[in-house]
């Protein structure tokens, strides 16, 4: 429940960022073209994602960082897509990888064989509990995937 009240979109939705200040812009009024135009920002304290367009914060998401294996801090940018992947290693998969830093991604929740989604998986958003990635719903990565281009400045923080 929390998770859901913690989305915004910029689909007519005011969003506002952690000072209060809103992001009056409309995704349709958005240019998804420039890469310089656009700014990931991961805190990992509170395991949320925030996405600005020219520093105006058009989405909010909830996500889950790494816990044994730690998500890096630092300054990246986003490098490959990947719309499918199962890893062995650990037994699941995930839909709509967004690379940022050698094996970092952004990533859903993870998927079984079946290609179900991993339930207790999702239940677990807003704990660090990944293996480093930042796992994001599925509607959520894909949004990432799809809409914004590669190219695009992370960064992570605590």
């Amino acid at each position: 429940k929390e998770a859901e009240e913690e989305q915004g979109t910029a689909g007519g939705e005011e969003i506002k960022d952690e000072n209060n200040n809103p992001g009056p812009i409309e995704e349709q009024d958005i240019d998804f073209n420039s890469s310089n135009d656009f700014r990931i920002e991961v805190d990992l304290t509170k395991q949320k994602v925030f996405v600005y367009y020219k520093d105006n914060m058009i989405r909010k998401m909830i996500c889950s960082g790494g816990a044994g294996e730690s998500t890096p801090l630092g300054e990246f940018e986003t490098t490959k897509k990947i719309e499918y992947f199962w890893v062995d290693r650990f037994n699941m998969g995930a839909f709509y990888w967004t690379k940022f830093y050698g094996k970092y991604l952004f990533h859903s929740v993870p998927f079984d064989k079946n290609g179900e989604m991993i339930v207790k998986e999702y239940e677990k958003l807003g704990s660090p509990v990944s293996h480093g990635c930042i796992r994001l719903k599925l509607e959520e990565s894909k949004w990432l995937y799809d809409e914004l281009p590669l190219g695009v400045k992370v960064i992570i923080y605590k």
